[in-house]
């Protein structure tokens, strides 16, 4: 027979596994998704504060060097605000669409930046992200 103290841990642990369980997303079980979604998010703070370097180790090669070629327009623009405006996530790939809301340091124009991010899922890289850079460099107000 049990006695009350341990039915009312049995009580708890049962409630403390349905907790668990509820977290759980049923479709993403190992959360792979959540994991994304934080890098994903790291990434574009990294561009909000103007840390190109640091954000440069997360997009594909072949465009990293015209990326980090743009870290003096991203150094001039103070962020005040982002907003992601869509994020389809699959297994293996995502695409997000950021808007950044800031101003420039050198004068006091108001710009809003769109930052299109195709994620892609490689085996040994990780998560890489592939850029509309030609939106990047329209927003921050280069010539085409």
């Amino acid at each position: 027979m049990f006695s009350l103290r341990r039915r009312a841990l049995l009580v708890c642990a049962c409630f403390a596994g349905f907790a668990v369980l509820a977290c759980v997303n049923p479709s993403d079980p190992f959360g792979n998704e959540e994991d994304f979604r934080h890098l994903q998010k790291r990434f574009t703070q990294y561009v909000r504060w103007g840390k190109v370097h640091e954000a440069s180790v997360y997009v594909v090669e072949d465009q990293r060097a015209r990326f980090l070629s743009l870290a003096p327009e991203l150094s001039d623009v103070r962020f005040t605000d982002y907003e992601i405006t869509r994020l389809e996530y699959e297994k293996e790939s995502a695409v997000v669409d950021v808007v950044l809301r800031g101003f420039l340091l050198t004068t006091a124009v108001e710009r809003t930046v769109r930052l299109g991010q195709k994620w892609e899922k490689a085996e040994e890289e990780g998560w890489q992200v592939r850029l509309d850079l030609a939106e990047l460099e329209t927003g921050l107000g280069l010539p085409r």
